[in-house]
């Protein structure tokens, strides 16, 4: 966890409900709201009472998210505007007039963001900003204005620094998350929320089907590796079972499809696996 809250709120919520039925995106908006509901003192007392409200506070951290995300800064700068650096956003560039200078500055100092010291303030943690930039697409953008934000002009890839972004509005969006599915299925596989609402296997046979297109490094990044367990399921053992039935599929698609057999303890293709490596007709290197 990027801070103790968010263990605290985990553990909170296991002892309650064993996290049985608990929704990512639910535990996500309970551990934001805390620390958007945090205060910059250690006691977490304001002098005085805020002026705001909690919800207003996180619409204003969504919408400082959604800023620095959509200009590709990287902090917001609360010093003198002239000595703003490069890649600092101004205070007076986010300034709306739902979000006055005051809320701004109020928000930034919940827990949600972190001084740098110099003047900048940065998001407390890149999960915790893909969340709130997110959520910004949703509330302050038609989604017929998401494909051109995240999608290259061809649309066959999310822009790489807005992928967290793209998975998390997937699992909000119906649409959306059908689109991610066809052209990057393994972005799916960190949002648990997404991958229930279009089924493991589905997203199984949509990365088999692009795991080609994808280099040595992409098909084995922590982002795939660590979450191949969430395929199980659904009718992805019979798809497992038809690649590496078929002596003619590519290594890359067979060692795939053996990954993810492991990764989700299917023994009953263990037969299989041994088959394909005994078969003295598929080249050595690919068995």
């Amino acid at each position: 966890c990027a801070k103790p809250l968010g263990c605290e709120l985990a553990i909170s919520v296991f002892r309650e409900s064993g996290l049985v039925g608990v929704k990512q995106r639910e535990l996500w908006r309970q551990g934001v709201e805390r620390l958007c509901d945090e205060t910059p003192s250690s006691t977490r007392n304001l002098r005085e009472p805020s002026e705001y409200t909690l919800l207003q506070i996180t619409y204003c951290s969504e919408w400082i998210s959604l800023c620095l995300a959509l200009t590709g800064r990287t902090c917001i700068w609360t010093g003198e505007q002239s000595y703003c650096p490069p890649q600092a956003l101004g205070l007076s560039e986010v300034v709306e007039k739902e979000f006055p200078l005051k809320m701004i500055r109020e928000a930034l100092g919940r827990g949600v963001f972190r001084p740098g010291g110099d003047g900048r303030i940065w998001s407390a943690h890149a999960l915790y900003f893909d969340y709130l930039a997110a959520h910004g697409f949703c509330r302050f953008i038609p989604s017929t204005h998401w494909h051109s934000l995240l999608l290259g002009a061809n649309r066959t890839a999310v822009f790489p620094q807005r992928t967290g972004i793209a998975t998390w509005l997937a699992a909000r969006n119906v649409g959306f998350l059908k689109e991610l599915l066809g052209i990057q299925p393994e972005l799916l596989l960190a949002s648990v929320d997404a991958m229930e609402a279009i089924g493991s296997d589905k997203v199984c046979e949509a990365l088999l089907d692009r795991v080609e297109s994808l280099s040595w490094q992409q098909r084995h990044c922590d982002a795939i590796d660590k979450n191949l367990v969430r395929l199980k399921g659904g009718n992805t053992p019979a798809i497992l079972n038809r690649v590496l039935s078929d002596m003619t599929a590519s290594s890359t698609v067979a060692e795939t499809a053996g990954r993810i057999a492991v990764a989700c303890e299917y023994c009953e293709l263990s037969d299989i696996l041994a088959t394909r490596v005994l078969n003295l007709s598929i080249d050595h290197r690919d068995r």
